[in-house]
Protein backbone atom coordinates (compact mmCIF):
# COMPACT_ATOMS: atom_id res chain seq x y z
CA UNK A 1 0.00 0.00 0.00
CA UNK A 2 0.97 3.48 -0.60
CA UNK A 3 1.89 5.30 2.23
CA UNK A 4 -1.05 7.83 3.52
CA UNK A 5 0.12 11.76 2.94
CA UNK A 6 -2.10 12.48 5.91
CA UNK A 7 0.43 14.14 8.47
CA UNK A 8 0.32 12.55 12.33
CA UNK A 9 -2.76 13.96 13.75
CA UNK A 10 -0.21 16.40 16.01
CA UNK A 11 1.82 17.33 13.61
CA UNK A 12 -1.74 18.26 11.72
CA UNK A 13 -2.64 20.07 14.60
CA UNK A 14 0.62 22.24 14.74
CA UNK A 15 0.59 23.09 11.34
CA UNK A 16 -2.73 24.51 11.15
CA UNK A 17 -2.46 26.76 14.60
CA UNK A 18 0.90 27.94 13.06
CA UNK A 19 -0.62 29.17 10.20
CA UNK A 20 -3.33 30.51 11.94
CA UNK A 21 -1.12 32.27 14.12
CA UNK A 22 0.72 33.52 10.67
CA UNK A 23 -2.80 35.30 8.81
CA UNK A 24 -3.27 36.31 12.59
CA UNK A 25 -0.32 38.25 12.61
CA UNK A 26 -0.53 39.24 9.08
CA UNK A 27 -4.01 41.05 9.84
CA UNK A 28 -2.86 42.41 12.88
CA UNK A 29 0.15 44.28 10.47
CA UNK A 30 -3.17 44.97 7.78
CA UNK A 31 -5.29 46.58 10.31
CA UNK A 32 -1.89 48.59 11.62
CA UNK A 33 -1.22 49.80 8.73
CA UNK A 34 -4.51 51.35 7.63
CA UNK A 35 -4.49 53.37 11.21
CA UNK A 36 -1.33 54.95 10.52
CA UNK A 37 0.44 51.99 12.63
CA UNK A 38 -1.65 51.75 15.45
CA UNK A 39 -3.67 49.27 16.60
CA UNK A 40 -6.26 48.62 19.76
CA UNK A 41 -5.95 45.35 22.47
CA UNK A 42 -9.43 44.77 21.32
CA UNK A 43 -9.06 44.99 17.61
CA UNK A 44 -6.22 42.39 17.64
CA UNK A 45 -8.13 40.10 19.70
CA UNK A 46 -10.83 40.71 17.12
CA UNK A 47 -8.69 39.66 14.75
CA UNK A 48 -7.70 36.17 16.21
CA UNK A 49 -4.48 37.58 18.59
CA UNK A 50 -4.83 35.71 22.65
CA UNK A 51 -4.72 38.17 25.34
CA UNK A 52 -1.84 35.92 25.92
CA UNK A 53 -0.37 36.24 22.58
CA UNK A 54 -0.84 40.17 23.10
CA UNK A 55 0.82 40.41 26.25
CA UNK A 56 3.76 38.30 24.96
CA UNK A 57 4.05 40.86 21.77
CA UNK A 58 4.50 43.81 24.49
CA UNK A 59 6.83 41.85 26.69
CA UNK A 60 8.87 41.20 23.23
CA UNK A 61 8.68 44.84 22.34
CA UNK A 62 6.37 44.30 19.07
CA UNK A 63 3.76 45.92 20.69
CA UNK A 64 4.69 49.37 21.71
CA UNK A 65 2.08 50.78 24.48
CA UNK A 66 0.89 54.28 23.47
CA UNK A 67 -2.03 54.68 25.72
CA UNK A 68 -4.05 52.03 27.73
CA UNK A 69 -5.08 48.64 25.53
CA UNK A 70 -3.28 50.88 22.15
CA UNK A 71 -0.58 49.90 20.71
CA UNK A 72 2.29 51.07 17.38
CA UNK A 73 3.02 48.21 15.73
CA UNK A 74 6.90 47.47 15.81
CA UNK A 75 8.23 51.62 16.02
CA UNK A 76 6.73 54.81 17.54
CA UNK A 77 8.00 56.87 14.64
CA UNK A 78 4.93 57.52 14.49
CA UNK A 79 3.27 60.70 12.21
CA UNK A 80 1.14 63.13 13.99
CA UNK A 81 -1.55 61.13 12.41
CA UNK A 82 -0.22 57.93 14.08
CA UNK A 83 -1.05 59.43 17.51
CA UNK A 84 -3.69 61.18 16.63
CA UNK A 85 -5.69 57.42 15.81
CA UNK A 86 -4.17 55.95 18.68
CA UNK A 87 -6.30 58.88 20.87
CA UNK A 88 -9.37 58.26 19.49
CA UNK A 89 -8.68 54.20 19.96
CA UNK A 90 -7.98 54.81 23.21
CA UNK A 91 -11.36 56.68 23.46
CA UNK A 92 -12.95 53.66 22.49
CA UNK A 93 -15.96 53.39 20.02
CA UNK A 94 -17.40 56.21 18.52
CA UNK A 95 -14.31 58.29 19.72
CA UNK A 96 -13.88 61.50 17.87
CA UNK A 97 -11.20 64.00 17.79
CA UNK A 98 -13.12 67.80 18.73
CA UNK A 99 -12.08 70.66 19.97
CA UNK A 100 -8.82 72.49 19.96
CA UNK A 101 -7.38 69.18 18.61
CA UNK A 102 -9.96 69.20 15.71
CA UNK A 103 -9.29 72.65 14.89
CA UNK A 104 -5.61 71.19 14.49
CA UNK A 105 -6.47 68.73 12.40
CA UNK A 106 -8.20 71.14 10.28
CA UNK A 107 -5.50 73.42 10.56
CA UNK A 108 -7.31 76.37 11.25
CA UNK A 109 -5.63 76.91 14.76
CA UNK A 110 -2.66 75.64 15.87
CA UNK A 111 -2.41 73.40 18.64
CA UNK A 112 0.92 72.42 20.09
CA UNK A 113 -0.45 71.24 23.41
CA UNK A 114 0.73 67.49 24.62
CA UNK A 115 -3.15 66.62 25.02
CA UNK A 116 -5.48 65.04 23.10
CA UNK A 117 -9.58 65.96 22.92
CA UNK A 118 -11.63 63.58 22.21
CA UNK A 119 -15.39 63.05 22.57
CA UNK A 120 -17.07 60.13 23.76
CA UNK A 121 -20.84 58.97 23.37
CA UNK A 122 -20.77 57.77 27.28
CA UNK A 123 -18.75 57.98 30.09
CA UNK A 124 -16.09 55.12 30.67
CA UNK A 125 -15.02 56.35 34.22
CA UNK A 126 -11.63 56.15 33.77
CA UNK A 127 -8.90 58.95 32.89
CA UNK A 128 -6.71 58.44 30.20
CA UNK A 129 -2.98 59.99 30.65
CA UNK A 130 -2.93 62.78 27.46
CA UNK A 131 -6.10 63.07 26.62
CA UNK A 132 -9.07 64.83 27.82
CA UNK A 133 -12.24 63.79 27.48
CA UNK A 134 -15.54 65.09 26.51
CA UNK A 135 -18.70 63.10 27.21
CA UNK A 136 -21.68 63.90 24.86
CA UNK A 137 -23.49 62.72 21.90
CA UNK A 138 -22.63 63.95 18.58
CA UNK A 139 -25.41 64.20 15.92
CA UNK A 140 -23.57 62.25 12.44
CA UNK A 141 -23.99 65.22 10.73
CA UNK A 142 -21.00 66.61 12.91
CA UNK A 143 -18.66 64.03 12.20
CA UNK A 144 -16.65 62.95 9.12
CA UNK A 145 -13.01 61.28 8.79
CA UNK A 146 -9.59 63.31 7.55
CA UNK A 147 -7.09 60.33 6.44
CA UNK A 148 -9.54 57.76 8.35
CA UNK A 149 -9.37 59.61 11.66
CA UNK A 150 -12.54 60.33 13.17
CA UNK A 151 -13.18 64.01 13.63
CA UNK A 152 -15.52 66.91 13.51
CA UNK A 153 -16.52 68.66 10.88
CA UNK A 154 -15.14 72.03 10.37
CA UNK A 155 -18.52 73.81 11.47
CA UNK A 156 -18.79 71.74 14.11
CA UNK A 157 -15.04 71.98 15.26
CA UNK A 158 -15.59 76.02 15.12
CA UNK A 159 -18.50 75.88 17.23
CA UNK A 160 -17.02 73.62 19.84
CA UNK A 161 -13.92 76.24 19.34
CA UNK A 162 -15.44 79.09 20.14
CA UNK A 163 -16.33 77.84 23.38
CA UNK A 164 -12.96 76.74 24.93
CA UNK A 165 -10.90 79.75 23.29
CA UNK A 166 -10.99 83.42 23.27
CA UNK A 167 -13.35 85.13 20.33
CA UNK A 168 -10.36 86.73 18.66
CA UNK A 169 -8.81 83.06 18.38
CA UNK A 170 -11.82 81.42 16.61
CA UNK A 171 -12.47 84.85 14.50
CA UNK A 172 -8.70 84.21 13.29
CA UNK A 173 -9.63 80.15 12.64
CA UNK A 174 -12.33 81.31 11.10
CA UNK A 175 -9.92 83.56 8.16
CA UNK A 176 -7.83 80.97 8.14
CA UNK A 177 -10.52 78.67 6.75
CA UNK A 178 -11.23 81.21 4.28
CA UNK A 179 -7.69 81.29 3.45
CA UNK A 180 -7.64 77.70 2.94
CA UNK A 181 -10.70 77.18 0.70
CA UNK A 182 -12.72 75.35 3.51
CA UNK A 183 -15.07 77.93 4.57
CA UNK A 184 -19.29 77.64 4.58
CA UNK A 185 -21.01 80.38 5.85
CA UNK A 186 -24.26 77.80 5.34
CA UNK A 187 -22.71 74.79 6.86
CA UNK A 188 -21.66 77.09 10.03
CA UNK A 189 -25.17 78.94 9.85
CA UNK A 190 -26.75 75.01 10.23
CA UNK A 191 -24.49 74.28 12.80
CA UNK A 192 -25.70 77.17 15.00
CA UNK A 193 -29.54 76.68 13.68
CA UNK A 194 -28.78 72.93 15.51
CA UNK A 195 -27.15 73.81 18.79
CA UNK A 196 -28.65 77.23 19.82
CA UNK A 197 -27.99 76.36 23.24
CA UNK A 198 -24.60 75.25 22.74
CA UNK A 199 -21.99 77.49 25.30
CA UNK A 200 -20.18 78.59 21.91
CA UNK A 201 -23.33 79.37 19.77
CA UNK A 202 -22.87 83.40 21.15
CA UNK A 203 -19.22 84.09 20.02
CA UNK A 204 -19.24 81.97 17.13
CA UNK A 205 -22.47 84.49 15.51
CA UNK A 206 -19.86 86.99 16.33
CA UNK A 207 -17.32 86.29 15.27
CA UNK A 208 -18.94 85.13 11.72
CA UNK A 209 -20.92 88.44 12.19
CA UNK A 210 -16.91 90.06 12.40
CA UNK A 211 -15.80 88.28 9.26
CA UNK A 212 -18.85 88.94 6.89
CA UNK A 213 -17.71 91.83 4.16
CA UNK A 214 -21.18 93.75 5.48
CA UNK A 215 -19.33 94.27 8.63
CA UNK A 216 -15.43 94.96 7.80
CA UNK A 217 -13.66 97.48 8.91
CA UNK A 218 -10.39 98.62 7.14
CA UNK A 219 -8.60 99.32 10.44
CA UNK A 220 -5.29 98.82 8.41
CA UNK A 221 -4.69 102.71 7.31
CA UNK A 222 -6.26 102.09 4.36
CA UNK A 223 -9.48 103.80 4.55
CA UNK A 224 -7.32 106.64 6.44
CA UNK A 225 -5.11 106.89 3.21
CA UNK A 226 -7.59 107.20 0.53
CA UNK A 227 -10.04 109.92 2.66
CA UNK A 228 -6.47 111.51 3.26
CA UNK A 229 -5.92 111.54 -0.94
CA UNK A 230 -9.76 112.66 -1.16
CA UNK A 231 -8.83 115.85 1.15
CA UNK A 232 -5.36 116.84 -0.74
CA UNK A 233 -7.53 116.74 -4.17
CA UNK A 234 -10.28 118.93 -2.17
CA UNK A 235 -13.14 116.18 -3.65
CA UNK A 236 -16.27 116.16 -1.87
CA UNK A 237 -15.87 114.14 1.69
CA UNK A 238 -17.54 111.11 1.73
CA UNK A 239 -19.74 109.38 3.64
CA UNK A 240 -17.53 106.58 5.62
CA UNK A 241 -19.04 102.91 6.67
CA UNK A 242 -22.61 103.90 5.22
CA UNK A 243 -25.44 101.86 4.69
CA UNK A 244 -26.90 101.45 1.26
CA UNK A 245 -29.04 98.99 -0.04
CA UNK A 246 -28.85 96.64 2.66
CA UNK A 247 -24.77 96.82 2.91
CA UNK A 248 -22.51 98.69 4.12
CA UNK A 249 -19.85 100.24 2.03
CA UNK A 250 -16.47 101.70 2.85
CA UNK A 251 -17.19 105.46 0.91
CA UNK A 252 -20.58 106.98 -0.60
CA UNK A 253 -20.66 110.30 -2.17
CA UNK A 254 -24.74 110.24 -3.05
CA UNK A 255 -24.84 113.60 -4.86
CA UNK A 256 -22.53 111.43 -7.52
CA UNK A 257 -24.17 108.04 -7.15
CA UNK A 258 -20.95 106.90 -6.13
CA UNK A 259 -19.45 103.65 -3.98
CA UNK A 260 -15.85 103.04 -3.14
CA UNK A 261 -15.02 100.00 -2.04
CA UNK A 262 -11.55 100.08 -0.47
CA UNK A 263 -10.32 96.28 -1.24
CA UNK A 264 -7.63 94.15 1.37
CA UNK A 265 -6.40 91.06 0.01
CA UNK A 266 -6.54 90.30 4.08
CA UNK A 267 -10.27 90.34 3.66
CA UNK A 268 -11.29 89.99 0.25
CA UNK A 269 -9.22 87.62 -0.86
CA UNK A 270 -11.53 84.52 -0.29
CA UNK A 271 -13.76 82.58 -1.91
CA UNK A 272 -16.87 83.57 0.26
CA UNK A 273 -15.64 87.44 -0.10
CA UNK A 274 -15.40 86.73 -3.52
CA UNK A 275 -19.11 85.86 -4.12
CA UNK A 276 -20.74 88.11 -1.68
CA UNK A 277 -18.73 91.61 -2.89
CA UNK A 278 -19.92 90.70 -6.42
CA UNK A 279 -23.37 90.92 -5.37
CA UNK A 280 -22.85 93.66 -3.06
CA UNK A 281 -21.57 95.31 -6.18
CA UNK A 282 -24.71 94.32 -8.40
CA UNK A 283 -27.27 95.47 -5.44
CA UNK A 284 -25.61 98.99 -5.93
CA UNK A 285 -25.54 98.93 -10.08
CA UNK A 286 -29.40 97.96 -9.95
CA UNK A 287 -29.63 100.68 -8.01
CA UNK A 288 -28.50 103.21 -10.11
CA UNK A 289 -24.70 103.95 -8.53
CA UNK A 290 -21.15 103.36 -10.08
CA UNK A 291 -19.11 100.95 -7.70
CA UNK A 292 -15.04 101.91 -7.58
CA UNK A 293 -13.24 99.37 -5.96
CA UNK A 294 -9.39 100.15 -5.21
CA UNK A 295 -6.70 97.51 -3.79
CA UNK A 296 -3.68 98.17 -1.39
CA UNK A 297 -1.53 97.50 -4.16
CA UNK A 298 -3.24 99.77 -6.96
CA UNK A 299 -3.04 103.29 -3.92
CA UNK A 300 0.45 102.51 -3.41
CA UNK A 301 1.77 101.76 -7.17
CA UNK A 302 -0.96 103.66 -8.73
CA UNK A 303 -2.09 106.53 -6.50
CA UNK A 304 -2.30 109.21 -9.81
CA UNK A 305 -4.35 106.94 -11.40
CA UNK A 306 -6.70 106.74 -8.62
CA UNK A 307 -6.86 110.38 -8.45
CA UNK A 308 -7.84 110.68 -11.89
CA UNK A 309 -10.18 108.02 -11.18
CA UNK A 310 -11.94 110.06 -8.05
CA UNK A 311 -11.66 113.14 -9.93
CA UNK A 312 -13.01 112.10 -13.09
CA UNK A 313 -16.49 109.98 -11.22
CA UNK A 314 -16.34 112.90 -8.67
CA UNK A 315 -16.30 115.95 -11.35
CA UNK A 316 -19.51 118.32 -12.02
CA UNK A 317 -22.12 117.27 -14.32
CA UNK A 318 -21.09 118.90 -17.30
CA UNK A 319 -17.30 119.66 -16.45
CA UNK A 320 -14.42 118.69 -18.54
CA UNK A 321 -11.72 116.31 -17.60
CA UNK A 322 -8.78 117.71 -16.10
CA UNK A 323 -5.88 114.97 -14.61
CA UNK A 324 -3.45 116.71 -12.37
CA UNK A 325 -1.42 114.85 -10.17
CA UNK A 326 -2.17 113.33 -6.92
Amino acid sequence: MPPDPTPPRDELRFGLAYRGQSATREIAGEIAARQWGVVSRQQLIDAGLSRAAIDRRVASGRLIRLHRGVYAVGHTALRIEGHRMAAVLAGGPGAVLTDRTAGGVWAVRPDNRPRWDVTVPTAHGRKLPGITIHQRRLDPRDVTEIAGIPVTTLARTYLDLAACVPIDHTAKALERGEQLRLFDLRAVDDVLDRHPGHRGAARLRTAVDRMRPDHERLRSGLEREALALVERLRLPRPAVNAKLHGHEVDLLWTEHRLVVELDSRTYHDTAFAFETDRRRDADHVLGGYRVLRITRRRLDEDRAGVADALRTLLRPRGARRTPGRA
